[in-house]
């Protein structure tokens, strides 16, 4: 190993890898393991292509560290937008971590709009035209209540998702292209573009 070493360019030093001192002199290991870094741990998870438990579960920590800043940045927009109107729901529904902002004030006739999946708020299902805010308004026969908008679906954004409240035939949400539909204001956004 020493002999080999004096023949790196002066200045540099052995990094680990598939070729390096250690592994032209020790050989490289059956089954892709590596010497040195613990149990578990292959060369494709350090230098190669390949995929194995190790870099999921690497993969994994950073996409849930990743998760907590877009929390903490989503709670940050949450208190910005609680000064500006106060109407930030919490709501037991919306699973944890997800905050959803009640844009109802900010809402008028005529608005095009996201419609978002209630079991998981990040998703949209459904575009389209904001139809009524009045809660007296019947909908498949039932009035929608407060903090209920009645949307006119224009486009389906998610094939298969379910209708908050199914009327007739109209059971998810591409059976209710053309129609208006009675869908929580806390589930819907405002489309910016």
């Amino acid at each position: 190993m020493d002999e080999l070493a004096k023949t790196l360019p002066e200045g540099s030093t052995d990094k680990p890898g598939l070729d390096d001192v250690f592994s032209q002199v020790m050989g490289n290991n059956k089954y892709g393991a590596t010497d040195m870094y613990g149990l578990g741990v292959q060369a494709s998870d350090l230098w190669g292509k390949l995929s194995s438990r190790n870099v999921v579960c690497m993969e994994n920590i950073q996409l849930k560290s990743e998760n907590k800043e877009l929390t903490e940045e989503n709670v940050h927009l949450k208190e910005q937008l609680a000064s500006k109107d106060g109407s930030v729901v919490e709501d037991s529904t919306i699973p944890q971590g997800l905050t959803v902002v009640n844009v109802a004030p900010l809402l008028k006739v005529g608005d095009e709009v996201f419609l978002h999946n209630i079991l998981n708020p990040s998703e949209k299902v459904g575009r389209g035209w904001l139809r009524t805010l009045d809660p007296t308004e019947v909908i498949g026969g039932v009035e929608i209540e407060d903090d209920w908008c009645g949307v006119h679906l224009q486009h389906v954004l998610k094939k298969g998702a379910d209708v908050v409240r199914p009327f007739d035939l109209i059971k998810k949400v591409e059976d209710a292209t053309g129609v208006t539909i009675a869908w929580p204001s806390t589930f819907i956004s405002l489309c910016l573009s």
